[in-house]
């Protein structure tokens, strides 16, 4: 039996139990907001120190579904293309922790350090996620002959193929 529906089932209520912790978690938004520096009535929030307050609970829901997302690949494919899918979920794994390691301390600063055209969270979102799952369409496209649909397969699937038009005939199909 694969263990990836366990897997995701697992996931998928960690993921509900870690938006409970994010919900009940008190924000201290309201007393970093200051007053607005032209409009008197204003108030700014204070900087992006809020979002730490529930930095945790977020790290925690994106591990879980890059874990999910991982085991729902797996799904379709043979026990012998497991190493392949973990290798890309390793990496999206070290891309998500990379991208929330660096937002936590960006928030956190007061001066905000840009590389290239991006600040460090954006360039680990671009370069790192948008880049390293591409490795599951890499299992996906250069494994599918031997993981997903081998020649065998194939071979099996036009012999139910030829059974069920030779059965269609016998019966006088339509």
């Amino acid at each position: 039996m694969k263990k990836a529906p366990l897997i995701i089932l697992m996931c998928c209520l960690g993921i509900v139990a870690a938006l409970v912790w994010a919900a009940i978690t008190v924000e201290t938004t309201a007393s970093l907001a200051k007053p607005h520096a032209l409009q008197s009535s204003m108030q700014t929030s204070g900087g992006m120190q809020r979002d730490l307050g529930i930095w945790a609970p977020g790290v925690v829901v994106g591990v879980l579904t890059l874990v999910a997302a991982a085991a729902a690949f797996s799904l379709g494919v043979k026990r012998t293309a497991t190493r392949g899918i973990a290798v890309a979920a390793g990496l999206s794994l070290i891309a998500f922790t990379g991208m929330m390691l660096a937002q936590r301390n960006y928030a956190g600063a007061e001066i905000h350090a840009v590389s290239g055209w991006f600040t460090a969270p954006v360039n680990w979102l671009l370069f790192g996620l948008g880049i390293f799952p591409a490795a599951y369409v890499g299992v996906w496209v250069f494994g599918f002959r031997r993981w997903i649909f081998s020649p065998e397969d194939q071979a099996k699937f036009d012999s139910l193929l030829e059974r069920s038009r030779s059965g269609e005939n016998r019966k006088g199909g339509e």
